[in-house]
């Protein structure tokens, strides 16, 4: 059976939504926080720009000047812009945000950052699996 992606309004929807319950709690040190926690690591804006229909198959230098770069960093800076995402505070990486909830299991990250998420999941005494 195929795997369902999920698009961008979907992902959109979630995100707000978090930020909406964080806000809606007594702890107003987080009402900032519970979005997509904006990652600009190149891979991840390459990740997010095929999403909207940019190939990186060729070596052409114009990649970046395409409509659908564009639209990938619009939409990026609009969740931004309408709090469905936030940039990391105190803490560069987003481990401790991750195991403490503050963001709702939308981070971005590769296979060789799992080990460091699951430390921060351990120090914060998630029970998450």
């Amino acid at each position: 059976m195929p795997t369902r992606r999920t698009t961008p309004d979907e992902f959109k929807a979630q995100v707000c939504a978090a930020n909406t319950a964080l806000k809606l709690d007594n702890d107003v040190n987080n009402d900032g926080l519970g979005g997509w926690l904006v990652d600009t690591d190149a891979i991840t804006i390459a990740s997010w720009a095929t999403t909207f229909g940019t190939s990186f198959r060729t070596r052409r230098k114009d990649q970046f000047f395409q409509p659908q770069m564009t639209q990938t960093l619009t939409y990026l800076r609009n969740l931004l812009d309408q709090n469905c995402a936030w940039l990391s505070g105190k803490d560069a990486s987003p481990y401790k945000y991750f195991a403490s909830r503050q963001t709702p299991g939308l981070t971005s990250a590769d296979l060789q950052e799992l080990p460091l998420q699951q430390t921060a999941m351990q120090l914060s005494g998630s029970t998450d699996e």
